[in-house]
Order: structure tokens, then sequence, then C-alpha cells
């Protein structure tokens, strides 16, 4: 996982990795990342794992009564698992979807950014009492590490917007906003060139 934070060349791309790779060694059939919209429903960022494409059926709210994993894991900010969810006789909104894919232990861990909520890593197994303590400590590493990759985007989109923001400052006169002699010794050049191609 810590290679494909490295080498994402965006969030989708590192979001989409990091499910993928779960996945790989068929600890987990499944694994997605949501995040509540503005009107309260899950929406899945990315997703991973043969059966995905079934998450598309999915409808998840944080209203949900019962509420889902996902709900229970984003109200209270903490980790929420079940290791043997299909005998669960609680009629939550997903027990269809794990009934059809034969899923039995589910877990769904909330992410943060910027020291806030963003978002939930939701892995699921076949095998009951999959999240075992090393499991789970494996999932704590894997949680910790997607959110310093996005603490890493965070920072390089901030050096791009000040880099910007410096070049702007650079050739603008602080107190009238025209443009500075920077900008003309600059500009110069190129004017001179296109109107020696125009002819002008």
């Amino acid at each position: 996982v810590s290679e494909t934070l490295i080498q994402a060349r965006s969030e989708a791309e590192m979001l989409f990795d990091v499910c993928a790779r779960v996945v790989q060694p068929r600890l987990f059939e499944l694994a997605w990342i949501g995040r509540p919209n503005p009107a309260g429903e899950i929406e899945i960022l990315s997703a991973a794992g043969a059966k995905s494409g079934l998450l598309r059926s999915l409808r998840l709210r944080l209203d949900d009564s019962p509420p889902s994993l996902a709900a229970e894991a984003w109200r209270s900010g903490q980790p929420v698992i079940h290791n043997d969810f299909l005998r669960d006789p609680t009629p939550r909104p997903s027990r269809a979807l794990a009934l059809e894919m034969d899923l039995e232990a589910v877990a769904s861990f909330p992410l943060r950014r910027q020291g806030q909520p963003f978002a939930l890593l939701n892995l699921i197994s076949r095998r009951a009492g999959t999240f075992d303590p090393a499991v789970l400590a494996l999932c704590q590493r894997m949680v910790a590490l997607l959110e310093h990759g996005l603490a890493a985007f965070d920072f390089k989109n901030r050096l791009i917007e000040e880099e910007r923001r410096q070049f702007h400052l650079a050739r603008q006169d602080v107190l009238t906003g025209l443009n500075n002699r920077l900008f003309f010794e600059e500009s110069l050049p190129h004017a001179l060139a296109r109107a020696r191609r125009a002819g002008t």
C-alpha cells in the first residue's frame, strides 16, 4: 500500500489502487471507499473486487434504521467491525448484498483528512472471524498510510497554489494591481515575435 501512495498521480488513482491492492491477497473479497454527500447518502468514491459492480445497487444513508456499519462508523468516528455478519439478525441495509455475495466479515474504518472526517474504508471478507487482532492491526496501519497519502496530496496542492500566487504577485504592483516591469520584460519578446510573424 505504501508503494501505491508514493506512485499515485491523483487522489482518485490513489483511492482505487489502495482498494485494488487490498483485494489482491484474497484476504478481502471486496474493498470500497465511500463518503456521505450533503443529502446523507454514502457515495462510493472507489471500489475493487471481483463483484464490486454489485455495489452500484447498494443504497446506504446516514439515517438508515437500523444503520449500516458504514453509517455507524461515520457517526461514531470509530471503526465498526462485524466478524459474523450473515448470522446477525439485524435487518441492515447491506444484508441482501452480503447474502448474494456470501460475505461473512465486514468492517468500516473512518478516514480523516485535515483533522476532519473525510471518508470510510470498507473491507469485506467471505471468511467469518477475518478481523482478528493481527488483521485489525494491519487495517489500522493501512488507514494511517491512506490518511498520510491524503495529507501529502493536500500539501502538494497547497504548494502549487502558493507557487501560482507568488508568480502572480511577482508580476503585479501590490498597490495598484497593475502589471509591473517584470511582466512587461517577460511579455515584450513574445509580443515582438508575434508581431514579426504577423508582419505588423
